[in-house]
């Protein structure tokens, strides 16, 4: 996940491109709705709430990893279980 992580950094960095391409990308935005007929979300961002409309969408969440319930699996760092 590490290289996976340093490669969507570099890519989100070269927004340049994207926009060259009339791709936008909006980061650390919560979509709170959805309208999949007339084409738009509804994005929660700092300023408050605003309508962006569509032709093509793609939504990623992102995630985070959890710790497994594994007995010992606290006790020395694994190279397949990174937790402390």
């Amino acid at each position: 996940m590490g290289h996976l992580k340093h490669y969507l950094n570099y890519t989100l960095q070269q927004r340049s491109l994207y926009r060259s391409q009339g791709i936008n990308i909006h980061c650390n935005s919560d979509v709170v709705g959805l309208n999949s007929q007339e084409k738009y979300v509804v994005v929660k961002t700092a300023a408050g709430e605003e309508k962006q409309s569509y032709d093509k969408l793609l939504l990623s969440p992102g995630g985070a990893a959890i710790k497994p319930p594994f007995e010992g699996i606290e006790l020395e760092k694994h190279p397949h279980f990174p937790w402390p």
